[in-house]
């Protein structure tokens, strides 16, 4: 009887199917098999798959191939569908849209213009605009012209603006509306204002230039670098996934949402699935895209049948508020690990809609794998199967096929791999490699930890990355979080190591939860799955994990939290006590117990869809006026604070919108003599859905353009701003105060010019233009401070204590600005100046103004009055009371319709301040149009 070596296992059948059990054996047979016939061979270089699991793994797992049109272009098939369903809505944006046969000859026009300045295939032309109609049509325009197309988000940071214009080479550049910085030698088209030019254009079909292994796009995404790296896709990447797999198909019967940015590589299956199927195109707003009520509400109300979300925007609906969406066929949601309960949840409220987990980096456009929500006894949500004509492998270093079970690196195969990263070719050579399982073909290697389950689904364990040592030992930080992730009242968590003053790493668990924390019970919990070394050692409770601008995780952006919640940044307290409502405000909602003034929002866990409530409580409890852009540009505390006082938002904008609405009434308000908004702030919030509010500043407050010296001017001025919103008419405009004289100065030019100018609405203006004027600027400038400065500071002021008697007008500003700064409110020089300036020649303008026509108005006047006037206009006092006796302030004498006078408990000053707002909006959004006053 010969030598043998035997073996027998033991296994908890509790723990351990018989199936697992028996592939352990066969892996272990193998893996002894080949250690003996090449001894020589690194260990981790010797596989342990059986043939019969390779075949499985090889051939069953990804059989998927299917015919599609592999000889087509983009525009091949888009035209194919415009000859199909030429009157048909292509796309849809607020109350405009393109049928197909219309988006056919725009863009038609801008390729042959396109064409004729030299364009062909593979050559890069840059898009950097907004949402809306012109970016499809800049899209298409381009990709007709044989040319791709590189997106370029307008808010990105002008640093990675001028990055990618050179990294690419571009030496045209589409925008629309607004300006994009470019350097020197770059052209700029503007589809808005260059529309006439385009219009002279041929919308005829052009020459086909194009193969389907042309350039199609060019998208940036981060870099390991520090710099951004630009992903090659081509035409036959797209189209296997929006012409190939029936699962998450789009059919001409649907409304796609456009939810994605064009920047991030989730916007294509969402604007070529809807465009080469045939479908309803519908795009949202970017403020609209991160809030999950308004979103709702689109969604519902414009009964889009099929759509993407982030898992972190999902999540934030789930959690909002999941209640029915009775139009979705199919949902997708993806970008990181979901959660089984959310999952669940949302897919009990989507009726006979299908709810699909989607998995897919940008190096193989969009989608990968695809996971339908069907099983209610989930443990996990996996990523799903290969999509049609994918191929998916998992592998361990050696790029050996890792069995079943066992997590490996995730490598992708198949048609929609992407040619590579432009102008970094050893970066393309390390992760588009040849497929080693095939004759032909290459794969990308996504950095991804993955493993694969028994019926052929693939789990997403972590990234490959996020590997590190911990007093010695090597740790996936993916394996504690999804330990973390089981353990009782945790919503969300991540795990990240940090690195104390000696070097020595050490894991942070960071957590959100349904409940009260409680480190002994989540520590124990893990210590029954992990051994004591993956156990972090300091935790901290959040609110929400950061998300960044393409609504995905943000891990990187917990490296600037410390576990204690204390911020990196030294403590510094506020100043004053705006800076003190604003720490209130950023410590409730970020459940952080201190916040200094240096600290910003983002670091300390604020993300995108935190930010609404943000500026919301903000407003509220400040009376302020800022909007979602100013959180993003002033994250700091310090310089938050700047736009939240009088002083604030100096802005060259000369018309703000305060509130837009898709309600055909508008309103337009000038300002008074401060030249700012902001006593339009309350009246903003108040009028609701039923009127769109915009309010004027006055030109110079920046302290870079001039400012305005007469009536006349500044209402030229503000109808040139107001044209570019509405060009027809007709107009309600109004004002408060000296914005009152400027809106009845607007409506003599603008009926002098023919149009029409419905009503004028005063909040307790006088026409002074009826008055002697003794004016004199020494007297105006000490009132206009001295008012400044009360209103500022929220206290009396008394000119004696500055001691600037016989001083020039400059001395008095360096010594009023050094006062008002040891106060503690904090005001750049060049913005006071500023500030001052438009004062005092908005005071003399109001003084020297005479109306050039005495001709009556065909205009309702309504007029809130003060009936506590106690006015502060240093003038002569005598003819002041005169208008002051009269009802109407003797309006009636400019106008052949009615005068409606509202008197208004309060004095001139604070008129349109909280207490009195509820009443005057009441009045305003109760009114219909003038012409039934007359």
């Amino acid at each position: 009887m010969g030598v043998f070596l035997g073996l027998e296992i033991e296994y908890n059948s509790s723990l351990f199917k018989s199936s697992t059990i028996e592939r352990l054996f066969n892996h272990y047979q193998v893996l002894l098999k080949n250690i003996v016939s090449d001894i020589k061979r690194p260990i981790g270089a010797i596989s342990i798959v059986t043939e019969s699991e390779k075949h499985t793994l090889l051939e069953e797992f990804n059989s998927t191939k299917v015919p599609y049109p592999k000889g087509k272009t983009l525009v091949d098939l888009f035209s194919a569908q415009v000859l199909e369903t030429p009157d048909s809505i292509a796309v849809v944006y607020s109350d405009e849209s393109l049928s197909y046969l219309e988006l056919d000859k725009r863009s038609n026009q801008l390729a042959h213009y396109l064409r004729e300045q030299g364009v062909k295939p593979d050559d890069l032309i840059g898009l950097c605009l907004r949402r809306g109609l012109d970016m499809v049509v800049g899209i298409l325009g381009i990709l007709k012209s044989g040319g791709a197309y590189v997106p370029i988000d307008p808010d990105y940071p002008q640093d990675r603006i001028d990055y990618i214009v050179e990294d690419t080479g571009i030496e045209l550049l589409l925008t629309s509306g607004e300006g994009c910085f470019v350097k020197e030698g770059v052209s700029l088209l503007d589809l808005d204002s260059d529309r006439e030019l385009l219009s002279s254009y041929s919308s005829g079909d052009l020459e086909r230039v194009l193969k389907p292994d042309h350039l199609a796009y060019v998208i940036y995404t981060s870099g390991s670098t520090g710099k951004p790296k630009g992903v090659m896709v081509e035409h036959k990447n797209i189209i296997k996934l929006v012409k190939n797999e029936p699962n998450i198909a789009i059919c001409n019967e649907d409304k796609v949402l456009q939810w994605s940015n064009y920047a991030f590589d989730g916007f294509i299956y969402e604007f070529f699935g809807s465009l080469l199927n045939g479908a309803q195109l519908y795009l949202i707003d970017k403020h609209v895209s991160h809030n999950a009520e308004e979103l709702k509400d689109f969604l519902n109300k414009k009964e889009i049948t099929v759509c993407f979300l982030t898992t972190a925007l999902f999540n934030n609906i789930i959690d909002t508020n999941p209640k029915g969406f009775p139009s979705i066929k199919k949902m997708l949601f993806g970008g990181e690990a979901a959660s089984v309960a959310r999952v669940l949840n949302g897919k009990s409220h989507i009726n006979k809609g299908q709810l699909f987990n989607i998995y897919g980096p940008t190096e193989t456009v969009v989608y990968a794998t695809t996971y339908e929500i069907i099983n209610q006894e989930l443990k996990n949500i996996p990523i799903g199967k290969p999509l049609n004509d994918t191929l998916t492998y998992v592998t361990n270093s050696y790029m050996s096929l890792q069995p079943i079970g066992v997590v490996g690196e995730l490598c992708i195969g198949g048609a929609g791999v992407a040619r590579g990263y432009l102008n970094k070719k050893e970066l393309t050579k390390e992760k588009f490699i040849a497929n080693p399982f095939k004759n032909e073909g290459r794969l990308y290697r996504t950095g991804d930890l993955v493993k694969w389950l028994p019926d052929g689904n693939i789990e997403f364990i972590g990234r490959k990355d996020n590997q590190v040592k911990i007093r010695g030992y090597r740790v996936e930080l993916g394996e504690i979080e999804e330990a973390l992730s089981k353990a009782p009242l945790v919503e969300k968590c991540c795990v990240i190591a940090k690195e104390d003053d000696l070097g020595n790493k050490y894991l942070v668990g960071y957590i959100v939860l349904k409940g009260d924390f409680n480190k002994n019970s989540i520590e124990n919990y893990l210590k029954l799955t992990l051994p004591e070394y993956m156990i972090p050692r300091f935790w901290t409770k959040l609110d929400s994990l950061p998300i960044n601008s393409n609504g995905k995780f943000d891990r990187k952006a917990l490296y600037n939290l410390e576990y204690n919640h204390l911020p990196l940044k030294e403590y510094v307290a506020p100043r004053n006590e705006i800076e003190k409502q604003l720490c209130d405000i950023w410590q409730e909602l970020l459940g952080i117990d201190r916040i200094g003034i240096h600290d910003n929002f983002f670091e300390l866990g604020g993300h995108s869809l935190m930010v609404s409530r943000l500026v919301t409580t903000i407003n509220d409890k400040l009376n302020a006026n800022i909007n979602i852009a100013t959180i993003f540009k002033e994250p700091l505390i310090s310089e938050l604070a700047k736009n939240c006082n009088t002083f604030s938002g100096f802005k060259e904008d000369i018309i703000i919108p305060l509130n837009e609405t898709n309600n055909s009434k508008t309103i337009y308000l000038a300002p008074p003599v401060s030249g700012t908004i902001n006593c339009y702030t309350e009246l903003a919030k108040t009028v609701g859905k039923d009127h769109s509010l915009y309010a004027f500043q006055c030109p110079g407050l920046s302290g870079i353009s001039s400012t305005v010296k007469s009536v006349e001017e500044l209402a030229s001025v503000f109808i040139t701003e107001m044209q570019k919103i509405d060009s027809k008419g007709p107009y309600s405009i109004g004002g408060y105060s000296f914005g009152g004289i400027v809106a009845y100065e607007m409506a003599l030019q603008l009926n002098d010019r023919g149009y029409i100018v419905e009503e004028l609405i005063f909040f307790d203006s006088l026409p002074l233009f009826t008055i002697n004027r003794k004016l004199n600027r020494d007297k105006i400038f000490k009132n206009i401070v001295k008012n400044g400065i009360e209103d500022l500071l929220e206290k009396s002021f008394d000119w004696s204590i500055l001691s600037i008697e016989n001083r020039s007008e400059k001395e008095q500003i360096d010594i009023i600005f050094d006062y008002i700064k040891d106060q503690g409110f904090n005001i750049k020089k060049p913005d006071l100046i500023a500030f001052l300036e438009v004062n005092i020649n908005n005071e003399l303008a109001a003084y020297n103004y005479q109306p050039k026509t005495h001709a009556k108005l065909n205009t309702v006047i309504v007029l809130f009055k003060a009936m506590l006037n106690s006015n502060k206009l240093e003038v002569n006092d005598l003819e002041i009371s005169k208008i002051l006796e009269k009802h109407e302030y003797g309006w009636s004498h400019y106008t052949n319709k009615k005068i409606v006078v509202h008197e208004v408990n309060s004095n001139h000053n604070n008129i349109l301040e909280k207490q009195n707002i509820k009443e005057i909006s009441k009045e305003i959004m109760n009114r219909k149009l003038m012409s039934n006053d007359a």
